[in-house]
């Protein structure tokens, strides 16, 4: 599975990814797509805030994109995960496996074993954060 596919990757029931990417400049032309190196990951100032903003650069234009989250644990976790890859492409970092993202130092120890969230059916769901241990439901 990868991570811009994952169910959480979304916000009431609509998928967060790709973003909509807005330049910085008006006279830069709208982006779209998985494009643009990743250069900072900013959280939202808003308490509790289950999104952030992603700033990119793409042939030397600088845009922002900002992410929801309906889970705010998940949320966390994908912010730390897009700060541990600040200098690469978005869509290298969208496209890695959920089982490589469980290696990364960002989320380090995230994963016991594999569990499935009680509202998500999703055996990589307590793996990448959710913290909804449960059974899951058929």
């Amino acid at each position: 599975m990868k991570l811009r596919t994952h169910p959480l990757m979304s916000y009431r029931g609509v998928s967060n990814w790709p973003s909509a990417w807005v330049g910085t400049n008006e006279r830069h032309k709208p982006l779209r797509g998985e494009r643009g190196i990743l250069q900072d990951v900013v959280p939202s100032q808003t308490e509790n805030a289950s999104r952030f903003f992603l700033v990119i650069e793409d042939e030397g234009s600088q845009y922002v994109g900002c992410l929801l989250f309906q889970d705010l644990s998940f949320c966390r976790q994908i912010y730390k995960l897009m700060i541990a890859h600040r200098g690469h492409t978005i869509f290298q970092s969208l496209m890695k496996d959920i089982l490589d993202i469980v290696a990364d130092s960002a989320l380090s120890g995230a994963i016991i074993g594999v569990r499935y969230c009680g509202r998500v059916r999703n055996p990589y769901c307590y793996a990448m954060g959710c913290g909804r241990q449960g059974t899951q439901r058929l």
